[in-house]
This record gives C-alpha cells, sequence and structure tokens, in this order.
C-alpha cells in the first residue's frame, strides 16, 4: 500500500522506524518539516508542491520530495500539525474545569464544553486540518490523523520548562484532559468520510497523559542521521514510531 506520510517533526519516529526495518506492505513517502509542519504548499491538478525555495530546500535537505502526485497514492498519514496537550495546558493548569477535582478550587471556573469548543478552533486554524481540506479536493481515499506523542513523564519533574504539565499532573486531571482533546477532535473530524482518529498506542502512556520513558530515549530528527538533545521532552523514538507504524497498517487494513 502507498501511503504519503505529511507533518512536522514528529514524522521522525516513523522515519526512524521505516530506515530501521521497512514496514512489510507499506511503500511509504515522508513530506515533512520540522515546525509546524510543511507550509507554503499549492494544489495543481493532482500535484501538491512546494511553492517557496526555503521549503523545497528543506525537504530536499531531509532527502524527501518537493512534489507529490496526491493521486498515486493508496492513502495519507497526517502526522501532528495539530491540537496537543501543549495546547490545553494552559488554559486547564489555570482553570478549575467544572466536574473535573476538588470543587473548593479556587481557579476561575470553565465549562469541559467551553475548553473543548476553544480546542476545536485551535484544530480548524491548524496545518493538518488545511492540509486535508486540499487533499479531500483531489482524493476521496483513506487519510489517518496520527496524535503528536503525549510529552516525556520526564516533562513533569521539578524545574523542567512546562510547570502547567505539572500542575496537571499534581491534580490528577491528566486523563479528563486527554478525553477534552480526542472529544475535540472527533467533533471535527468525526464526521468526515474516510479520516480515522488513531489514539497513542495503550502501552506507550503514562499517568494518563505522558509518554513512558522507554519511548522518547534516543528520538530522532527527520535528516538521517540527526538525533534530538538529550533533555528532549516533546519527541517520540523509532521504538514508538513502530506501534504507530503497526496501527497505521491495521488501520488501513481495515478502511
Amino acid at each position: 500500500m502507498k501511503l504519503c506520510v505529511i507533518g512536522n517533526s514528529h514524522v521522525a519516529m516513523l522515519v526512524q522506524a521505516t530506515r530501521e526495518a521497512a514496514p512489510e506492505g507499506l511503500d511509504l513517502t515522508f513530506f515533512a518539516r520540522q515546525g509546524r509542519g510543511p507550509e507554503g504548499v499549492r494544489l495543481k491538478g493532482t500535484e501538491m508542491f512546494a511553492l517557496h525555495k526555503s521549503l523545497q530546500q528543506s525537504l530536499a535537505r531531509m532527502g524527501m520530495p518537493d512534489r507529490v502526485d496526491l493521486a498515486t497514492f493508496d492513502g495519507f498519514v497526517l502526522v501532528a500539525m495539530t491540537a496537543s496537550v501543549f495546547s490545553m495546558s494552559g488554559m486547564v493548569s489555570s482553570h478549575a474545569v467544572h466536574g473535573w477535582g476538588n470543587n473548593e478550587d479556587e481557579r476561575p471556573l470553565m465549562s469541559r464544553a467551553a475548553l473543548e469548543a476553544s480546542l476545536r478552533t485551535s484544530i480548524v486554524d491548524n496545518i493538518a486540518h488545511r492540509m486535508l481540506r486540499k487533499i479531500r479536493r483531489v482524493s476521496d481515499k483513506p487519510v489517518l490523523l496520527v496524535p503528536q506523542p503525549f510529552p516525556a513523564e520526564a516533562a513533569i519533574a521539578p524545574g523542567t520548562r512546562f510547570p502547567a504539565l505539572r500542575e496537571i499532573h499534581d491534580r490528577g486531571i491528566g486523563p479528563q484532559a486527554v478525553a477534552a482533546l480526542r472529544n475535540a477532535h472527533v467533533d471535527v473530524f468525526g464526521d468526515m468520510a474516510g479520516v480515522h482518529l488513531l489514539t497513542q498506542p495503550d502501552e506507550t502512556v503514562v499517568q494518563g497523559f505522558l509518554t513512558a520513558e522507554p519511548f522518547t530515549r534516543g528520538a530522532g530528527r527527520l535528516n538521517p542521521e540527526g538525533r534530538q538533545p538529550e533533555d528532549d521532552l516533546l519527541h517520540a523514538n523509532a521504538t514508538y514510531g513502530r506501534h504507530v507504524l503497526d496501527q497505521i497498517a491495521g488501520a488501513f487494513e481495515a478502511a
């Protein structure tokens, strides 16, 4: 099955896994850029191409094509490029969401409906949603949405740069926060024909909203030999990537 994988730096977990052991039955073409993702693309007929020289050069450095014919693929995989745990961590840590935890919490009260409405706005404003609209202009083939991995479990350690995550952990609301994030994505994408939402593999999750250390250690970059810094808390590794490849294969078999 020939798939086009589009995304940002989180695509590296799949790139790493594929280089270590080619996934059986999957022929993957990667079209990804670090940061927000491959912004600045245009459709001409069924061909999607990098409009700006900076994106062309970035793709070339990663050994990726700067143009892909969407009509030649059996399906598409969009990785990250949408709202994540980080998108809501500030809101959730600074507010008391109605029905979550301590009724004596002195934080400003926010309803779950308001939280999910804010997340839906973030999802629609992000690149994955825009990329999906481009794909649907020329192809009705299945599309999988692979979520950004949860932050590494070390992200809640004292002294890290993510105090909002520590706050979520200390209040024990990580699972509720992840459920709200999932609900918002289902609201946006759930009724779209041929669009399937993956969830983070259960075996990689700790505390309900973090990624276990064995799945983040040694995370790579999009370039073949690149590695994330040892203190990176955002990216998953090839072991995690292999779990996701299994999910992808299973999802397309069932589609």
